[in-house]
């Protein structure tokens, strides 16, 4: 059986592909490791939160909910997934059969749509900051969605201790903001003012009273201001980075646009990242695509390397 999955993020007309492809090369038929689950529900258009983009109204924030059908146990891990795009395009859709695959293996997996800019490029820095702490706030408001239902509804059978956030390239440096970001990081000041015009580390997007605290971070190509975030006994990472992208610097550099500018605000990528990481002794994979570009593909191996990360932090 092959499993695809897809990690795409969208700007004028931009697609970039990463797929699961064979089964993990276990034979255990393990949950989480391998599919186990034949078929899958989704609950479409959930509204999660609701705020405003920088440049446009109020909005309703919407998820879509992937389960697997048939399944008995009543606390499950979940993934939240947010696309890519630069913070300018891309839909919840994209990550569609990402989350059927996840649901397969036995994951209640989460694709979040949230708020972007559309006033187009250049970005500013001041722009930038606010664009991507106001897609973490959204990010945070999802995590605090699914910890409201499991201690109320309950109508997703969660378990609120197992919350991983990942993503590709904008919607990865949401994942990494949402799991290392805290108001007392070396953020340049008008970082700081941003974040709390924005209601502070934890946004105001919704569900307030509740954690937007994660159990795991998943990393596909983003970037992030300062490797300096990541603090001792925060929660661990994998990466998924191809040396050569050309879009989201692998060590340290600029981000690069559709149209070729390159952001103002320098940025560092997975390799830095994970010496940081190591450097703390979090516990951290790192896989890099020799030669890859921005998304790549996740090879067999890749794919292994992931679920295996993973695994120890899901199964009972």
């Amino acid at each position: 059986m092959r499993i695809p999955l897809f990690f795409v993020g969208i700007v004028a007309i931009l697609l970039f592909a990463a797929c699961f492809p064979e089964e993990p090369s276990t034979t255990t038929g393990e949950r989480y490791l391998t599919p186990v689950f034949s078929g899958y529900k989704v609950t479409k258009e959930v509204v999660y939160g609701r705020n405003a983009p920088l440049d446009g109204n109020m909005q309703d924030l919407k998820m879509d909910i992937y389960e697997p059908t048939g399944d008995s146990l009543t606390q499950r891990p979940v993934f939240i997934i947010a696309h890519g795009g630069f913070f300018m395009g891309g839909d919840k859709d994209d990550f569609r059969q990402a989350c059927i695959d996840l649901a397969k293996l036995g994951f209640v997996a989460v694709t979040i749509e949230y708020r972007l800019w559309g006033g187009g490029l250049p970005i500013d820095t001041h722009q930038l900051a606010s664009i991507a702490f106001r897609g973490t706030a959204d990010m945070k408001a999802a995590v605090r969605f699914l910890r409201k239902d499991a201690a109320t509804n309950n109508d997703y059978q969660i378990n609120p201790n197992r919350i991983i956030v990942g993503g590709f390239s904008a919607g990865a440096t949401m994942a990494l903001l949402t799991a290392y970001a805290d108001l007392d990081d070396p953020f340049f000041p008008y970082i700081k003012d941003t974040i709390r015009a924005n209601g502070g580390i934890t946004g105001n997007s919704g569900n307030a009273g509740y954690s937007s605290e994660v159990m795991l971070a998943v990393n596909l190509a983003g970037s992030i201001y300062d490797e300096r975030i990541i603090n001792n006994g925060e929660p661990p990472l994998f990466s998924h980075h191809g040396d050569a992208d050309p879009v989201a610097p692998y060590e340290a550099g600029y981000i690069t646009y559709s149209n070729g500018t390159q952001s103002e605000l320098p940025v560092v990528g997975a390799a830095r990242l994970h010496e940081r990481l190591d450097d703390l002794g979090i516990a951290n994979r790192l896989y890099t695509l020799e030669n890859g570009g921005h998304a790549g593909s996740l090879d067999d191996k890749a794919a292994e390397a992931l679920f295996d990360f993973i695994y120890p932090y899901v199964v009972d």
